[in-house]
């Protein structure tokens, strides 16, 4: 192998080592995104799903019981 072959070897791996962690860390960005959109969804839902059992738990129940959940 010639200096000059060593020297361009070199050189592509300089160049590689870059464009592969540029890449890893694209493929963890998007990752990371897609997380943060369904945890997003999530709490958006949150006050909705506490409504409902809210409401769930109220139906059928007297005002003034203090029996069982109504205490």
């Amino acid at each position: 192998m010639t200096k000059q072959e060593r020297v361009q070897k070199q050189f592509e791996l300089k160049v590689n080592c870059p464009n592969d962690i540029l890449t890893k860390e694209m493929d963890k960005s998007k990752l990371l995104e897609n997380q943060l959109a369904e945890n997003l969804k999530r709490v958006r839902m949150l006050p909705t799903g506490t409504t409902t059992l809210d409401h769930l738990l109220t139906i059928g129940q007297c005002p003034s019981s203090n029996w069982g959940l109504g205490f």
